[in-house]
């Protein structure tokens, strides 16, 4: 009986055959799919938490945890005379630019300027806060954003303005006296970041201390040495819109400018402008 003769199998190779170029190519497609979802999904996350509006206090829209405002502006509006409806839509246009150049949680002080320097006028203080166009959109309720911004500025703001047709006369326009108290309060003391001090005044001074009635002409100069109503705004940022009053104008004029200017280069000021125009050549932030 004849023998079969055994055949032998091949053997089988330890190594693996190397992948094929098409399932190298959905390997690496594969890869930055899963990269880019995990991306998408990281960047969604810090947008949600960033977006999320902080602990702030009802009435202002300010940080409650901060004790002073990294920035603060400070808008003076000179209430000793009456306001013509031209400058009453000025200042209107100059309050919501100041407002609306600052960034989220700056705070914006707006303070007349009475008989009294001591006592503050018609003041009220509000941090800015998100309109509706400036939500992501993500872990933020538009609407809620919406009614936040008229509770504590849109409504605010338009309160403030409207009363600025009922100002009458004062007797006394105590200017330096009032800037010398604002640049020293705590909020808005060399402590604060930036500074900002923006004032739309006719920049008459006549108090008990100080008064440029009685120097008229060329001869309107404020003393050197103000003493104790020497205003500290070393670093601060000064914006003046000039306001021209035709009772004035024996005492308005380059002089009467300059004496200002001089006055806040004295206290410190780093970036003075004194003239008309809403944000006085200023780019918005």
């Amino acid at each position: 009986m004849a023998l079969r003769r055994r055949t032998r199998r091949p053997r089988l190779s330890s190594r693996k055959r190397p992948a094929s170029a098409e399932r190298i190519a959905e390997n690496r497609r594969a890869l930055k799919f899963y990269a880019a979802v995990g991306l998408g999904a990281a960047l969604l996350l810090l947008l949600a938490i960033f977006a999320r509006p902080k602990p702030v206090d009802t009435a202002t829209g300010c940080e409650t945890d901060q004790l002073l405002p990294r920035a603060h502006t400070v808008l003076v509006i000179d209430q000793t005379d009456r306001f013509t409806p031209a400058q009453i839509t000025y200042a209107k246009k100059v309050l919501l630019y100041e407002y609306d150049r600052l960034h989220r949680y700056d705070l914006l002080t707006v303070r007349g300027v009475g008989d009294d320097a001591d006592t503050p006028f018609r003041n009220f203080k509000l941090c800015r806060v998100q309109k509706r166009a400036e939500v992501y959109g993500i872990a933020v309720n538009e609407d809620q954003v919406a009614h936040r911004f008229e509770t504590v500025a849109g409504k605010p703001m338009a309160r403030y303005l409207d009363s600025l047709a009922r100002v009458g006369e004062a007797e006394t326009s105590p200017l330096v006296e009032t800037l010398s108290n604002i640049s020293r309060e705590e909020d808005f003391g060399p402590g604060v970041g930036s500074r900002r001090l923006v004032v739309i005044s006719d920049l008459a001074q006549n108090s008990a201390n100080f008064s440029q009635y009685r120097n008229k002409g060329a001869k309107v100069a404020l003393p050197t040495e103000l003493g104790v109503f020497r205003a500290d705004l070393k670093g601060a940022t000064v914006r003046v819109h000039y306001l021209l009053r035709p009772s004035l104008r024996r005492l308005q004029g380059p002089a009467h400018q300059a004496t200002w200017q001089d006055y806040f280069e004295r206290a410190g000021a780093k970036d003075i402008r004194i003239g008309w125009g809403v944000g006085l050549g200023d780019t918005k932030r």
